[in-house]
């Protein structure tokens, strides 16, 4: 998929999944040095289309939207993908290194985004279902509309419900 169609927060929010999924799936990795690479073909992954996984990221990196990551793929218990591309600090031309430590903010999005996208591959529900089926309190709830006046918060009856697309997307309010 072309950089124009994808937008930054896919992207970190991708990286940041990642990351996680690095965290749990390889848990016993003490040192960035230590971790073993093996043959994707090995567990069924095609090497060719690991590769993509580079192409993406310096497709992003070449268009300044980030300095550098670290990517890692791992499938039943073997890593299979492990790369760091770009920079740790770009600005001191200091290169990415498979031990970069990084600032990591707001870690529930990728959660609940990697977990709510399980449940949907297992067919548990569809992206527009409203989330007042499970949670019914959010069932024909109120919002805020904007006002002329900063003193005056009028509220009205959602126009449309919140969707699963909407949380996983962040654009639920």
């Amino acid at each position: 998929m072309p950089v124009a169609l994808m937008n930054r927060r896919s992207v970190c929010l991708g990286i940041m999944a990642a990351l996680f999924a690095l965290m749990s799936v390889v848990p016993s990795l003490r040192a960035a040095e230590d971790v073993t690479v093996v043959d994707p073909e090995s567990v069924g992954m095609s090497s060719e289309r690991l590769q993509r996984i580079n192409t993406f990221i310096n497709e992003y990196i070449d268009a300044n939207q980030i300095a550098g990551a670290v990517t890692l793929v791992a499938r039943k218990g073997k890593v299979v993908h492990y790369d760091a591309q770009g920079w740790r600090d770009k600005e001191n031309g200091v290169a990415m290194t498979h031990d970069t430590i990084f600032e990591m903010m707001s870690m529930t999005k990728p959660i609940v985004s990697v977990a709510l996208m399980m449940l949907f591959e297992e067919g548990r529900f569809l992206l527009d279902d409203p989330i007042a089926k499970w949670l019914p309190e959010y069932k024909n709830h109120t919002v805020r509309v904007n006002t002329e006046r900063a003193d005056r918060a009028n509220t009205v009856t959602e126009v449309r419900p919140v969707t699963v697309r909407h949380v996983l997307t962040h654009t639920s309010g």
